[in-house]
């Protein structure tokens, strides 16, 4: 059988099981609709080339898992530096607008390189 075949079979007999099953553990129904179309279109490019893996729906299940997984931890890194933009944003703001002349920052950076060395 053709790769795409398989992968259309696939498709069509395991897409309500993987969804079920990642919606169940992940609650957010858009990332899981995602992240299996993400798996599927992994497959299309990975699976010609490599060959069909003896368990094809676990391996969609764990390309969308990872998936998931990665877009957690990029809403958790911007989350965790939003505030930290923000805060070198109105720094840079208020250095800006004042008339007093930019700081001289380079000793400062001489004592912090060399406390690293």
């Amino acid at each position: 059988m053709d790769t795409n075949q398989v992968i259309e079979e696939t498709a069509r007999d395991a897409y309500g099981r993987l969804l079920s099953y990642l919606a169940v553990n992940w609650r957010d129904l858009h990332a899981v609709e995602d992240a299996i179309g993400d798996a599927f279109l992994a497959a299309l490019e990975t699976w010609p080339k490599a060959g069909v893996p003896d368990k094809p729906e676990a391996w969609l299940i764990t390309a969308a898992r990872r998936r998931l997984i990665d877009r957690a931890r990029r809403t958790r890194i911007s989350e965790n530096a939003l505030p930290t933009l923000l805060a070198m944003s109105e720094d840079t703001q208020r250095l800006a607008s004042s008339r007093a002349d930019f700081p001289d920052e380079r000793l400062r950076m001489m004592f912090l390189i060399q406390n690293l060395c």
